[in-house]
């Protein structure tokens, strides 16, 4: 099962290779003076990635959630 780490979307970016702990820190930095702002967002307005990149990433974190989720456990009811 997924840890809350390795969903988050600036993790699974670093992980990929796609920006540096130090782009991260950041953009985290710039997030938490414009709350409201998704951090794939500012992570292309900075010109860590392109829009193709985080649609690859948001694929990858929905993956980990329903991973995380395990929705054929059968104590999930509809």
């Amino acid at each position: 099962m997924a840890t809350q780490p390795e969903i988050l979307i600036g993790q699974i970016a670093v992980e990929a290779g796609m920006i540096s702990p130090d782009q991260l820190a950041e953009c985290l930095r710039e997030q938490e003076s414009a709350p409201g702002d998704p951090l794939g967002v500012i992570m292309i307005r900075r010109g860590h990635l392109k829009r193709e990149d985080l649609d690859a990433l948001l694929q990858e974190q929905q993956k980990r959630l329903s991973e995380a989720l395990d929705l054929s456990d059968p104590r999930i009811e509809d």
